[in-house]
């Protein structure tokens, strides 16, 4: 079985035809047709249904396109990691918003200084990071270093924040000085997706508090949380760094304060060079200045 013969059927299976799928692919149709049927004899079983002119698939090449989909993936992953690894003169960070503007700023220096390195920075939930870094995909990490396993990582924290609830200046909730998980109740939240490594502790509070609470979204984006508090659907939990300059919403500290520690993260076995070794050693040399 071939990689070509893979992604093949993969643009079959997308297109419903070998015709449309060669040419998404700038080959000819009998390569396509010839590596189905390869594909077909090699493993016994037929993997389409032809119906009006369209491809579709049968019971067993549904379950063989889940798992070409998962090589394919993994083959992609592999090749963009090993160009990485190649490339000395790339750094890739992930960097949460939750930093605000004086990380950027830092970023904007060390490039300043070596303007041969190519930065890449992404935005990746908390429960990816670990995964991201340990796949190589990611160099650094800035986090939350709640969780993180020290045994694996090394880190190096730099900044504390506070997360706090945040809700509408006309919501009742944002006339107190400082709020519990009762005060809170059952009125509607919107809460971060189940990935994001501060749900669970929220509902932690909740649960201590004999609460089940009230979630009208899970969001993936804090602007889409804001909004919703803002119009004063429904409160919401954020750190202060997410949340500058927001007159129609107020944000109110909790009464044991919620803390958490953010750091700069990356493997502990993981040996650097050239661009990378050197971003290091200006975070390292930076990081603790702030």
């Amino acid at each position: 079985m071939k990689l070509s013969q893979m992604r093949y059927f993969q643009a079959v299976c997308v297109y419903g035809s070998t015709t449309r799928a060669a040419d998404s692919l700038f080959v000819s149709q009998p390569s396509v047709s010839m590596a189905i049927k390869e594909l077909e004899e090699e493993l016994h079983v037929k993997l389409f249904e032809r119906q009006n002119n369209r491809m579709l698939l049968t019971r067993e090449g549904s379950f063989f396109l889940e798992r070409v989909n998962k090589v394919l993936d993994d083959v992609r992953s592999l090749e963009q990691t090993m160009q990485h690894i190649s490339n000395d003169n790339t750094v890739t960070l992930s960097l949460p918003p939750i930093v605000g503007d004086f990380f950027p700023n830092l970023l904007d220096q060390f490039l300043r200084q070596h303007p041969e390195t190519h930065l890449e920075v992404y935005e990746d939930t908390q429960a990816e990071v670990q995964n991201l870094l340990r796949a190589g995909e990611r160099d650094f990490a800035v986090a939350i270093l709640n969780g993180i396993e020290e045994e694996e990582f090394i880190t190096c924290p730099f900044l504390k924040v506070e997360l706090m609830l945040w809700t509408s200046v006309y919501n009742p909730l944002a006339q107190k000085e400082r709020v519990n998980f009762r005060d809170i109740g059952t009125s509607p939240i919107v809460l971060f997706k189940d990935s994001f490594y501060q749900n669970a502790i929220i509902k932690s509070y909740f649960q201590e508090a004999g609460i089940e609470p009230n979630v009208i979204l899970y969001a993936s984006q804090t602007a889409t949380m804001k909004n919703f508090a803002r119009k004063n659907l429904a409160s919401t939990f954020l750190f202060i760094e997410e949340c500058p300059g927001e007159p129609l919403l107020r944000g109110v500290h909790f009464e044991n304060p919620i803390v958490f520690s953010v750091g700069l993260i990356h493997l502990r076995d993981k040996a650097f060079r050239s661009a990378r070794q050197e971003f290091l050693d200006y975070m390292l040399h930076m990081l603790p200045n702030l």
